[in-house]
């Protein structure tokens, strides 16, 4: 999971690629800017972390139980204050909870398949993972949807592809025995690393032709387009009723 985690954060990089080539906009400095840093930074990370599974690794349960109500309290929170919040706020935590979610679902399927290895299919069924997998799924992709809808996709994308790799990296290194360079230079070569990804995908998603770069030119305000037929149709008047016979 640490290994094809940050692999994920270049999915902004892509949106942001068809994005360009469906706008009529120029690219900016800040944008190419942020795509190189994404770039960059994942090819060191994978150099330097070398980030690979192990198979000795066992969790016991109630770590896994941990882990899961940690990363359900922290999703329950995010929308419970993005609830209370305008648009663009909710949709960044909605956003952000997705993302969460979406690395448990990552680290989840991993482990899922493990099971699947050593004791075959129906012991999957019998195993908890499968359903952490499930329902980390589906309420993400319910949070991403919401997310979507609240707000323009450089508001809403960039949280997810920011906190997906983080939290599947942080729940594989932890639960299924991961490993990455913990040697003093190369957590801090990590470290500058997940903060330049980072940095990068905001970048990026504050880019206006990924925020423009998929509407049609035709697209109009739902207020100007009310305004726009009333002065058409004019003014309603009553129709005169005819005199009783």
């Amino acid at each position: 999971v640490a290994q094809v985690e940050p692999l994920l954060s270049s999915s902004l990089l892509f949106a942001f690629l068809i994005a360009t080539f469906l706008s009529d906009k120029r690219v900016r400095w800040f944008e190419v800017l942020g795509a190189l840093l994404v770039s960059a930074a994942l090819g060191v990370f994978l150099a330097v972390g070398n980030p690979h599974a192990s198979a000795s690794a066992a969790p016991n349960r109630g770590v896994i139980v941990l882990a899961v109500c940690v990363v359900a309290g922290v999703v329950l929170a995010l929308v419970t204050i993005g609830k209370r919040r305008a648009m663009v706020g909710e949709s960044i935590l909605l956003a952000t909870g997705a993302g969460l979610l979406y690395g448990l679902q990552d680290a989840g399927t991993r482990a899922a398949l493990q099971v699947v290895d050593k004791h075959g299919l129906v012991m999957m069924w019998l195993n908890p993972w499968v359903y952490v997998v499930i329902a980390a799924a589906t309420v993400g992709i319910l949070l991403s949807q919401s997310a979507f809808r609240a707000a323009r996709l450089d508001y809403s994308l960039p949280p997810i592809a920011v906190a997906e790799p983080v939290a599947g990296i942080a729940l594989g290194v932890s639960l299924l025995g991961d490993v990455v360079s913990v040697s003093i230079p190369g957590l801090i070569v990590e470290a500058i690393c997940l903060a330049a990804m980072i940095a990068g995908a905001l970048l990026i998603g504050r880019s206006a032709t990924l925020a423009h770069g998929c509407l049609p030119d035709f697209a109009e305000p739902p207020g100007e387009l009310h305004l726009e037929v009333a002065a058409t149709v004019g003014p309603m008047t009553p129709r005169a009723e005819a005199p009783p016979n």
